[in-house]
């Protein structure tokens, strides 16, 4: 029988405290640091490579945590392997897919994307599949494991993209520049906006209201900003 008495409580304790760091770590950065960030490029650029360390801090915890379990028990070290198979094989290879195939490719977010029979805009890139929105607006969630296994192509998507703009009102005591940042922030935080594309604010001269222009992946998202803000 396997003995799981061995196994010293200091070691599951550490271990315990290794993956407590990484989940609130990474989690801070997602919903607090990302929001605070007001420049464009750095925000999308944390918001993108954000979770491909947190995937890799996982895999590198998992491996570690494995390594050391084997040291004690290699039996209790294959049976932690063996269930982890077991329960979750095609999501831990989707999952590893995942992380090599957005760094090899980077964010494609706004891009068209073939693969196979679908076609469509990428709307998410999330940590076992990416999501694709069709000109039919239907959206797909591609598992990685096929991605990768399909010949696929990223044309330029400027073309397929469409220019929204709505008028803001500018609030009372609120200077252009804090309803500027205050805007930005918003939308970068909406799934329907392309912020890799740019965001304007101006104001509207003679008016105490703001021009917002912006880009999205088709015409009936624009309303769904304008409600949103």
């Amino acid at each position: 029988m396997t003995n799981f008495t061995n196994i010293p409580i200091s070691l599951l304790i550490v271990l315990f405290i290794q993956a407590a760091w990484i989940f609130f770590t990474f989690s801070l950065i997602q919903h607090i640091v990302v929001k605070m960030i007001r420049k464009e490029w750095l925000h999308d650029w944390v918001a993108f490579y954000n979770p491909l360390f947190r995937n890799i801090a996982w895999i590198l915890f998992t491996i570690n945590a494995v390594y050391r379990l084997a040291e004690i028990n290699p039996i209790v070290s294959l049976v932690v392997v063996g269930v982890m198979l077991a329960l979750g094989w095609q999501s831990i290879r989707d999952f590893v897919q995942g992380t090599i195939f957005r760094f090899q490719r980077g964010n494609l977010k706004g891009q068209r994307l073939k693969v196979k029979s679908y076609d469509g805009i990428v709307n998410k890139m999330e940590n076992t599949k990416i999501e694709l929105i069709t000109d039919n607006e239907e959206i797909f969630q591609i598992p990685y494991s096929k991605i990768i296994s399909a010949v696929t192509s990223k044309p330029t998507a400027t073309k397929h993209l469409i220019k929204g703009q709505i008028i803001v009102d500018l609030e009372k005591n609120s200077t252009i520049e804090a309803a500027e940042s205050k805007l930005k922030t918003q939308l970068m935080n909406m799934p329907w906006v392309i912020s890799s594309k740019g965001i304007k604010v101006e104001k509207i001269e003679g008016k105490n209201q703001l021009k917002v222009a912006f880009s999205t992946l088709n015409e009936g998202f624009v309303e769904r900003v304008k409600r949103a803000l």
